[in-house]
This record gives C-alpha cells, sequence and structure tokens, in this order.
C-alpha cells in the first residue's frame, strides 16, 4: 500500500527508488542459489519464485495503477491540460535556456527578459506569451542549440561536481554513515559483496542518465535513491557483530542524531517556511482574506507561504477558489480555467488592470508591472491596498 502511494505521488521517483532496491532482491536471490547449490532446479526456483511473488505483485499493481492515471489525464476534460503541462514540464524542470543563448528565438516569439525570469520564478500564467506553441519553440531551439552531452563530459560532471554535492546533501550522510556501519558489521560473503558492487555500479549508471538529461543533484530525487540505497545495505549486516558492538552502534546512533540536529538547525535558518513554527498569524491573515466577499486574489509564487497548511491540516474553506497562484503546475487546469471564467478573466497579467474586484500578491511587484507596462497597458500602476496590506502582513496591490 505505501508504495502505491508512492506511485500515485511522483511515478518517476517510484521507478528510480524500486530499481535501486533491487539489490536487495539479488541478495536474496544470490542466497538461494549459494545455499542449494547442488539441487534439482525446480528446488532452486521454488523459494526464488514464492520469495519474488509479492514483488511481482506490486509490480503488477503499479503498472496498472500508472496505466490508469495515464487514462485519467488523456480523458478529453484534461487533455489539453496534461498536453500543456507536459510540455512546461520539458521546460521549466529541465533546462531553461538563457536570454542571450536564444536572444532571437525568445524576441521571436515576444518574450523578453524580464519575462523569462518570471517563468524561471513560476510567474509565468500569460496565456498569450506562455502558450504551448512558444514553449515548443524553446525547445526546439534549446535542443538544436545545445549538443547532449557524452559519456566523457556524464563522468567529468559526476567526478567535479556530483562527488562534492552529494557530500553536501544531507541525505547522503544517512548512506555514508550506513555504508561505515556495513564496514564494521558485514559478513562480506560473496553474496554481500555481489549485491554491494550491483547497487554501487547501478546508482553510477542512474546518476549518469541523470546527468545527462541534466535532472542532476536534485535534492527530492537524491533523497529517495540513497535511502533505498542504505536499505539494501541493512540486509547486509551481521545481526551477531551488531550485537557485539554497543559502542560502535550508540556513537554511529549520536553521529546521526549531531548531523539530523545540525542539519535541521541549518536548513530552518535560511528556508524560514520550512521550520517548524508557529504560524498561526500567518494562518489568521489567509483568514482575512478569505472573509473579504468583495475581491479575488492572484498570488506569485512564494508571496505566501505555500507550505503553511501541513498534510495533517485541511485549509480553510474556499482557499483554491479566494487565492490563485499566477503560475505554477495549475496553470490551464480546467478546475482554475473554469474559476478564471467565473471572474471574467481569461489573461491574468492583462485582465487584471482596472479590475477593482481583483487584488494581487506579490513580492516583486516591479518585475510584475514591468511585464504589464510593456505588453499590456503602459499607464498602469501597482496601488498597495491598506490597510490590508498592514493587516495582514502581506504585500498585497490593486493594478489601476
Amino acid at each position: 500500500a505505501l508504495g502505491l502511494c508512492g506511485l500515485a505521488w511522483r511515478y518517476e521517483s517510484f521507478g528510480v527508488c524500486a530499481l535501486m532496491m533491487t539489490g536487495g532482491c539479488l541478495y536474496v536471490l544470490v542466497r538461494i542459489w549459494f545455499e542449494r547449490r547442488g539441487q534439482s532446479v525446480r528446488d532452486v526456483l521454488r523459494p526464488m519464485l514464492r520469495f519474488l511473488a509479492p514483488f511481482v505483485l506490486l509490480a503488477a499493481s503499479a503498472l496498472a495503477l500508472f496505466a490508469f492515471s495515464q487514462w485519467m489525464w488523456k480523458r478529453p476534460y484534461v487533455k489539453a491540460y496534461t498536453e500543456f503541462d507536459t510540455a512546461r514540464c520539458q521546460l521549466v524542470d529541465f533546462e531553461l535556456p538563457k536570454y542571450d543563448s536564444l536572444k532571437d528565438v525568445y524576441d521571436s516569439i515576444g518574450i523578453d527578459e524580464n519575462f523569462l525570469k518570471m517563468i524561471d520564478g513560476w510567474d509565468f500564467y500569460d496565456t498569450e506569451k506562455f502558450t504551448k506553441e512558444n514553449i515548443d519553440t524553446i525547445i526546439a531551439a534549446r535542443d538544436t542549440e545545445y549538443q547532449r552531452k557524452s559519456i566523457g563530459e556524464c563522468l567529468g560532471i559526476f567526478l567535479e561536481k556530483c562527488i562534492h554535492g552529494f557530500c553536501l546533501d544531507r541525505p547522503f550522510a544517512g548512506f555514508a554513515l550506513m555504508l561505515l556501519l556495513w564496514l564494521a558489521c558485514s559478513r562480506r560473503r560473496a553474496e554481500d559483496w555481489i549485491t554491494l558492487l550491483y547497487t554501487l555500479g547501478l546508482f553510477f549508471v542512474v546518476y549518469m542518465v541523470f546527468i545527462y538529461i541534466d535532472r542532476y543533484l536534485a535534492n527530492r530525487i537524491d533523497i529517495g535513491i540513497f535511502l533505498s540505497m542504505a536499505l539494501v545495505i541493512t540486509m547486509l549486516m551481521d545481526e551477531d557483530k551488531l550485537r557485539g558492538e554497543p559502542l560502535l552502534l550508540l556513537a554511529l546512533l549520536c553521529t546521526s542524531l549531531f548531523i539530523s540536529c545540525r542539519a535541521n538547525r541549518a536548513y530552518c535558518l535560511y528556508d524560514s517556511h520550512n521550520t517548524i513554527e508557529d504560524k498561526s498569524s500567518e494562518k489568521a491573515a489567509i483568514e482575512t482574506l478569505l472573509a473579504d466577499n468583495e475581491h479575488f486574489y492572484f498570488v506569485t509564487t512564494w508571496s505566501i507561504d505555500h507550505s503553511l497548511y501541513s498534510p495533517l491540516e485541511t485549509p480553510p474553506a474556499g482557499y483554491a477558489d479566494k487565492l490563485v497562484q499566477i503560475g505554477g503546475w495549475s496553470m490551464h487546469h480546467p478546475v482554475i480555467e473554469e474559476l478564471l471564467e467565473s471572474h471574467g478573466i481569461e489573461n491574468p497579467f492583462r485582465d487584471i488592470v482596472g479590475r477593482e474586484d481583483i487584488y494581487i500578491i506579490d513580492n516583486n511587484i516591479e518585475r510584475t508591472m514591468k511585464h504589464i507596462n510593456t505588453y499590456y497597458d503602459p499607464d498602469a500602476v501597482a496601488v498597495p491596498v491598506e490597510p490590508l496590506s498592514e493587516e495582514t502582513n502581506l504585500k498585497i496591490y490593486y493594478i489601476k
């Protein structure tokens, strides 16, 4: 059940993590083969198949769930959104070309350097500029201009950037400690070495692919890989040696706690939106906005705390109907499109001008206004909404 939940959350990461954990299956299969050498093929295959049965069932369930998900997202109701979001992902989530590198292409489709920065910051809900056709044009030019990396270049990036980057990546610390524990308390039999070398070799191959597609050193992907590898290494431990090394285990436990505490402290120090803290004032600000029945709000990325409500909390009623991000994954989603249509909005950046019933919450209003003045209304100005901005501690504006 947990595996299928992981698939539903992010199927690409599920596939990579499942692949990295195949070392655990290999370990058990090799053990069975060593233990039953000399026996009949049937006696060797029977326990192997019995062991593999639940994993085959999980893989079949995962494929069925994935196929169902793909069918759901290709229905007529959401097909256009799916095609657009796939193109958006290929552009924004991988390598967005700099303005100077494709200046002629950007100029030909009416995208200036300022809007490119807005795209990079995920504030791209301009239905006249950020279209699927323009996205496809940029991707085609990028793929033509940028040559794919050779194996040697990928290896160079792995050695020069990734190894150093892994050491700075917090999830790697857990894997490194588990590897140290294996060195101290492993059996070091043939099947242990086969499993370890297979896992490390598989990691190298997978990461070379990530480098080739420019998706390397992404924390949310790396954490799953390192935890999967750590799980495989736990299967290679010698239980008797572990029981005989209480001081070593205590030292590693203390080291783990220290690293975790230090990492969390540093993480929270520089990224306050991930800090476990009292967010009652921010939640009160949202409730104040939701109580406003006269206005609709656009929100630029991180102008409000998007992690304000944890997975264990339910946002207040009307949250998604009152506050709409002016970009992100939801652009062109049918639900959002219907909501905007109900407010008479087709292009947020164009249609917000002069609308007294629409406000925008924006931490970088200068950049937004430069875009509006350049393409839609050179005389438009942003007027701070007071005392609402001061009461909520949010930068709220009316565009007139």
